[in-house]
């Protein structure tokens, strides 16, 4: 009994970004069948075309693939990224859904390798004179986030206005467990 669970273990942990994506349970991704996620990767690692028709009709295709980090065009309009973060003695699965209408904006979600809820949050505070600010997380690689903000502000004359904020880089530290900020731009 205890050698399988030091093997359960040590597989969760062998695990790449690659069948982290296969594996995602349904309840998680919905949009993309568990077939539709093993065809797109077989077609990207014998470099083809990989497009899948998914669940809602739409055309579907996986932009990149790495040991750690999976980018997902769902539609025109809507990407997933699936990152594997490492911790000490494990790792977490950070989860990236982002939708454009006028801006960007994402959701950000953290797993345990079995794929059940984590307790890490990631939030960034916003400032000024706004009605709504819409977030865009993107991994630029394995460990490192860009954070774009855009922000909805009402004029004086009461015109709704979308402004582009601020970009910062934060990494991913494995030690701290958590995004440090690495530049800021304006």
């Amino acid at each position: 009994m205890i050698l399988a669970l030091m093997w359960c273990a040590s597989a969760m942990d062998a695990q790449n970004v690659k069948e982290l994506f296969v594996s995602i349970p349904d309840t998680i991704l919905p949009t993309l069948t568990k077939n539709d996620r093993m065809d797109m990767v077989d077609l990207i690692e014998n470099k083809m075309e990989n497009e899948v028709t998914n669940r809602l009709k739409g055309k579907s295709r996986l932009t990149k693939l790495t040991d750690n980090l999976a980018k997902i065009q769902l539609s025109e309009r809507s990407e997933v990224q699936l990152c594997k973060l490492p911790t000490p003695k494990s790792f977490l699965i950070c989860m990236i859904h982002s939708v454009q209408a006028d801006a960007w904006d994402s959701n950000v979600q953290f797993y345990n390798p079995d794929w059940t809820p984590a307790s890490y949050h990631l939030s960034l505070s916003a400032s000024g004179n706004f009605i709504m600010t819409f977030q865009h997380y993107d991994f630029t690689d394995d460990t490192t986030l860009k954070v774009s903000t855009s922000d909805l502000k009402l004029s004086d004359s009461g015109e709704i206005a979308l402004h582009q904020g601020r970009t910062v880089s934060i990494k991913w530290n494995t030690n701290q467990q958590k995004f440090v900020a690495n530049e800021a731009q304006q």
